[in-house]
């Protein structure tokens, strides 16, 4: 996995992350359940944080779940 160079167009990949409501989005494992509160259940459930990259030629978005959180 080379994150230096655009899979799509070859040119230079800058990293970031995502945010949503403030906070940065992550990954979690298995499918989406209902919690009580009227939210999603996310507890007891692996987190893993989400590293992206963007190509600053093209705009591509490539993005890789690899720091388990917490």
């Amino acid at each position: 996995m080379n994150t230096d160079k655009c899979p799509k167009c070859g040119g230079c990949m800058q990293e970031g992350f995502l945010i949503e409501s403030k906070l940065p989005v992550r990954w979690i494992a298995g499918k989406p359940e209902k919690s009580v509160l009227g939210g999603t259940k996310a507890s007891g459930k692996e987190h893993r944080q989400i590293e992206t990259h963007r190509c600053v030629e093209c705009g591509f978005l490539e993005s890789y779940a690899r720091a388990v959180i917490g």
